[in-house]
C-alpha cells in the first residue's frame, strides 16, 4: 500500500467533504471506481487525518474513527484558496445540501460577465412541462444569454472553480447562463430538477440525465428586492455583487429534495444579474 494519497485523490475528497458528503459515501465512490476495500477506507482516513494511527494490515474503520471523520466533514474550512483566489464559506445546511459562498467571483469578474453578456441578450424561457421544449413564460420574466463551455477565459476560469469546489468536471456541466431582471422582474417557485411525473422531463433528461445541483453567482449589488428564497426553508438570500449560492437537488441517495423550491423576487428598484451553472448526473453533451 502506498505511504501518501496520490494529490488528485486527495484534492477530490476534500473537495466531496467541503460539499457534505460523509466519509462512508466517499469510501463508496472509490470503491465502485475499483479501489479495494482496505485501500478506498486507507485514502478517506488519511485525506482527512494524514498523521493519523492507522492498522496498515487491516484499516478497518471502527465506529470510534467514523465518528472523528463526520466531525471533521461537518467542520469544514472558513475559506477556500483557489489559484489565489480566497472564496469564503458564509454559511451552509446540510438538507438539502446548501452553501453560501462569499467573493465566488471577483468584482472585476462580475463587471466583465455582465459587459460581455449584455451585448447578446434575449427573453428567458423555461421547459415546457408537457413537451419537453423551451418556451417563454409569465412566470419568469428576465432576459438571459448562454456562453458555450470555454467561449471566452472568464468562463473557463469559473468552470474551472466549480470543478476544483464542487467536484463535478466539465463534461456534467451546463452551459453558463446570465441573466437580467429590471424592475419588476421575477422567477416565480420551482425545482430546477425535471418532475419525473412530467411527460417532457424524459425529453429533457434524454442529454445529460437528471439536475442535480445549482450555483447562483450574483454579479451585482439590488437596490430592492431580488432575493433568492426558498419558502419550505424560510431562508431567503440577498443578492450581494460576488457572492453565489450552492444546493443540491438530489440528495447522496439518489432522491430528488422537493425543499429545494425556490424562486427569484421581484426586483424593487435598480436591476438585477446572476450567472447560473447548472449540474447533471451525467455528461451532458452540448459546447
Amino acid at each position: 500500500m502506498q505511504n501518501q494519497v496520490p494529490t488528485e485523490i486527495q484534492t477530490w475528497l476534500v473537495s466531496q467533504l467541503l460539499r457534505g458528503c460523509t466519509p462512508e459515501s466517499l469510501v463508496e465512490a472509490l470503491q465502485n471506481a475499483g479501489h479495494s476495500s482496505d485501500y478506498a477506507q486507507w485514502l478517506v482516513h488519511h485525506s482527512i487525518n494524514p498523521l493519523g494511527n492507522i492498522n496498515q494490515e487491516s484499516p478497518h474503520l471502527d465506529e470510534l474513527m467514523l465518528d472523528k471523520l463526520r466531525t471533521h466533514a461537518s467542520s469544514t474550512p472558513n475559506c477556500i484558496d483557489i489559484d489565489g483566489h480566497t472564496i469564503e464559506i458564509l454559511c451552509a445546511l446540510n438538507n438539502p445540501r446548501t452553501v453560501l459562498l462569499g467573493n465566488f467571483l471577483s468584482s472585476v469578474e462580475c463587471d466583465l460577465l455582465i459587459a460581455t453578456a449584455a451585448k447578446k441578450l434575449n427573453n428567458s424561457l423555461i421547459v415546457d412541462r408537457e413537451t419537453g421544449g423551451l418556451r417563454e413564460d409569465p412566470t419568469r420574466t428576465s432576459e438571459g444569454t448562454y456562453f458555450s463551455r470555454g467561449e471566452t477565459d472568464l468562463v473557463i476560469a469559473i468552470e474551472k472553480r466549480v470543478e476544483a469546489i464542487f467536484g463535478f468536471e466539465l463534461s456534467r456541466q451546463e452551459p453558463l447562463q446570465v441573466l437580467h431582471y429590471r424592475i419588476g422582474g421575477k422567477y416565480d417557485a420551482h425545482y430546477d430538477y425535471f418532475d419525473t411525473l412530467d411527460s417532457g422531463s424524459a425529453i429533457a433528461v434524454k442529454n445529460g440525465g437528471q439536475r442535480i445541483a445549482t450555483l447562483i453567482m450574483y454579479l451585482n449589488n439590488v437596490e430592492l428586492g431580488g432575493a433568492t428564497i426558498f419558502p419550505r426553508l424560510a431562508l431567503e438570500i440577498k443578492p450581494r455583487k460576488g457572492n453565489a449560492v450552492y444546493f443540491e437537488s438530489m440528495g447522496d441517495n439518489g432522491e430528488l429534495n422537493p425543499s429545494t423550491l425556490h424562486m427569484g423576487a421581484a426586483v424593487g428598484q435598480g436591476e438585477k444579474w446572476i450567472a447560473t451553472k447548472w449540474i447533471r448526473a451525467s455528461v451532458y453533451g452540448t459546447a
